[in-house]
């Protein structure tokens, strides 16, 4: 290269294949043509030194305009060539491609960038410590439990001396004994160790429960421990109240009017306590120390020796009736025996002769009661898990939304479209639950069944850690039907989380379609897991019907899927043998398949709304909302918490150009909020933000410069729904 000029005299074809040339295209061109304009005047100076001698090299760093224009980096040595007098200097450039070596940096600042925003968000505290203990990193919520600013924790051991940290009985916490250090000696998680750290600032003991999890590199190595904690002292000292409760039940019962005895597995009576002695078959001091055999009628007793073996062997209350003659008249009483410690059991035995006479109509009304109680309860519970899944579905599908238009990589667009799907399907699982009492299709459309049973497969193998292989089987062409895809989707899950719970041990789940008769499509749901009896088969679609625990449902799944099957104009078959497996057969009537499936969304016009007032009680979902505007293109977007905070920002503030509401907020609804806004400003645009399933039917909400979203919804869907008042506001302008 003539140093002079900055022409290229020489070029190789790597050079040139570099920058997207032949070589002989960049012969008498100069250096210009090909340098960033950021690193042109430095290029320029970096010359001027080698043809003043000033220097014989330079080395550095620096960007090039590749033919297509697109940005490369290169590491660029300049050599000076030696000269005679009067000949023009000239000097050599070897360029090296680094333009890979800067993405992976930039990747790897942003992973970092990431990581510190996701801890920084997290509501435990969490530490991040070198391999001797020292402290790297802290997230805010650390800082906050400990009472300590960045300045003091980093750089310190975890949990140093000087703060005063003691075991959970009170005794000083030594070093070894400390969860960060037994993780680097063993190089294994320590879990859930109670820890009290005394916050110099507040004056108080922070209880925390500790976990330290070890961080190796690929040698097993260690690399680095991450500490993280939450605040247990509420928790303790609930417990500390909950002995003292105890306390006060044992003087309790020592007043209870029941009679109430103590047995050991024999039978022997061990105490006694009655507050009422004239209830008991022989005086107190004459049972103490006998056996139930000697005095209780035989059947009686063998009733009770099995009822207390029963409950110290399950661990579980046992209930019974019983008639004795008590003063020459026959007196009811009802037994209740719970295991006790030391082998023992206490039963507490009650006189209901008085209320046996009515104990037959009064079951009837109670049992009656009891299921109006059910289905009550069931109503408020879906109300709160509609209102709450929907705010977790929001922010999930929202972020997913923005980082699916953010120009991710191919296969992070494809995750975000499978989060996108799982909450849309997840949004019509809290509609369906809600029409679980009286099940109705919310929207008719063709339906390709084979397809939809793919997304239930998928779905399902992201939950079962390839424990269970999971098969969707076709017979041909699609088959399709009219109805609601997200209440058949929820059908089959139902279907499908029973047979993987018949699974525990692993099999295969199939999921069949087939046609019928030529006029009906069949789903079959086959598993080769434990099966059913025949009295359980004929029971399994009774709602509130299960064969488990308590804690693990309440007998609704088949009974939903059942609803909205025949609410499908549909019918269901169970085959099912002990052993063997159960096979369910959903029928649905069969359509042709229809010229046009999927309707397009027109794109919605480009916002220009300067400014939006948005109004939720979740601090999530108005951060996330906060970022979709933003990113639609509002100008200012103003938040509050509560529709009181929110009405004195529009009566003190400059009106925004839309009005986004939450429902179901605590205090002034959404409603509430939007009736006394429309009394002052009559004109101002209000967008109703809600998971509500019906919330589109209220004729309250249809009326002008009015319109409501279902939560979660996505950056396209908000899109439309502001482009008519962004239309409006930009026609008023």
């Amino acid at each position: 290269m003539d140093s002079a000029s900055g022409r290229f005299l020489s070029v190789n074809s790597r050079f040139a294949e570099i920058l997207g040339y032949a070589p002989d295209e960049l012969l008498d061109s100069t250096f210009h043509h090909i340098t960033h304009p950021d690193h042109l005047l430095e290029d320029m100076g970096s010359v001027q030194e080698l043809v003043s001698g000033a220097v014989l090299e330079v080395q550095k760093e620096k960007r090039y305009l590749h033919r297509s224009g697109k940005v490369l980096w290169g590491r660029l040595r300049m050599v000076r060539m030696p000269s005679t007098p009067g000949e023009s200097p000239q000097h050599i450039s070897l360029v090296e491609d680094i333009s890979e070596v800067h993405q992976v940096q930039e990747l790897l600042r942003n992973s970092e960038e990431r990581f510190r925003t996701l801890i920084a968000d997290l509501q435990v505290g969490v530490l991040i410590q070198s391999a001797d203990s020292e402290i790297l990193l802290s997230n805010p919520k650390a800082l906050e439990l400990l009472g300590l600013s960045e300045d003091q924790l980093i750089g310190k051991t975890s949990f140093s001396p000087e703060w005063n940290v003691i075991h959970e009985d009170g005794t000083p916490y030594p070093g070894p004994t400390h969860p960060v250090p037994q993780a680097i000696a063993t190089l294994q998680p320590v879990r859930n160790a109670v820890m009290g750290v005394y916050r110099p600032v507040s004056q108080d003991r922070v209880w925390l429960l500790v976990n330290a999890d070890p961080q190796l590199y690929l040698d097993q190595s260690l690399h680095q421990v991450i500490c993280t904690f939450v605040d247990i002292t509420a928790r303790k000292e609930l417990l500390a109240q909950l002995r003292e409760i105890e306390a006060q039940n044992k003087a309790i019962i020592s007043a209870i009017p029941d009679l109430i005895f103590s047995f050991n597995r024999e039978g022997e009576y061990l105490n006694i306590s009655a507050s009422n002695p004239s209830l008991l078959i022989r005086p107190r001091e004459f049972l103490l120390g006998t056996k139930l055999t000697d005095s209780l009628p035989g059947p009686i007793a063998e009733q009770c020796l099995n009822a207390i073996g029963k409950a110290l062997d399950l661990k579980e209350v046992q209930e019974l009736e019983y008639a004795l003659p008590i003063a020459g008249k026959e007196r009811t009483f009802e037994a209740r025996l719970a295991p006790s410690t030391n082998d023992e059991v206490v039963a507490i035995v009650r006189d209901i002769t008085e209320h046996k006479q009515t104990a037959e109509h009064q079951r009837f009304l109670e049992a009656q009661l009891q299921q109006s109680q059910k289905l009550e309860s069931l109503g408020v519970l879906v109300a709160g898990v509609a209102h709450t899944m929907n705010n977790v579905l929001a922010v999930i599908m929202g972020v997913a939304s923005l980082n699916e238009k953010s120009g991710t990589a191919p296969q992070d667009l494809e995750a975000y479209k499978i989060i996108n799907t799982a909450c849309m399907r997840g949004r019509e699982v809290v509609k369906s639950l809600i029409r679980f009492g009286k099940p109705t299709i919310s929207m008719l459309a063709p339906v390709e069944l084979l397809g939809l049973v793919g997304e239930v497969c998928s779905l399902l193998e992201n939950t079962t850690l390839s424990r269970i292989k999971i098969l969707a089987v076709g017979d041909g062409a699609p088959l399709w039907m009219l109805g609601d895809a997200g209440s058949i989707n929820l059908g089959l899950m139902n279907l499908c989380f029973n047979a993987l719970e018949a699974m525990p041990d692993g099999g295969t789940l199939t999921l069949r379609v087939s046609s019928v008769g030529g006029d009906s499509a069949e789903v079959a749901v086959e598993d080769c897991g434990t099966g059913m009896t025949p009295e359980i088969q004929v029971r399994a679609l009774e709602p509130f019907f299960t064969t488990k625990d308590a804690s693990s449902g309440a007998g609704l799944g088949l009974s939903m899927t059942y609803g909205v099957v025949k609410a499908h104009g549909g019918t269901i078959d169970i085959t099912s043998q002990p052993g063997l497996g159960t096979t369910v057969k959903l029928r649905f009537p069969r359509i042709p398949a229809p010229v046009h499936v999927k309707a397009v969304t027109p794109l919605a016009p480009p916002l220009n709304l300067r400014k939006i007032t948005l109004v939720d009680d979740e601090g999530d979902v108005r951060f996330l909302m906060t970022r979709m505007l933003k990113k639609a293109g509002v100008g200012e977007v103003e938040t509050a918490a509560s529709g009181e905070e929110a009405l004195e920002k529009l009566l003190s503030g400059e009106l925004p150009d839309v009005l986004i509401l939450d429902q179901n907020m605590p205090g002034m609804t959404g409603l509430q909020l939007m009736a006394k806004v429309r009394d002052k400003y009559p004109y101002l645009p209000i967008l109703f933000s809600s998971g509500q399933p019906d919330i589109e039917s209220w004729e309250i909400l249809k009326q002008p410069r009015v319109a409501v979203i279902s939560k979660p919804f996505t950056m396209e869907e908000i899109n439309v729904k502001l482009a008519q008042f962004a239309s409006e506001h930009n026609q008023g302008q």
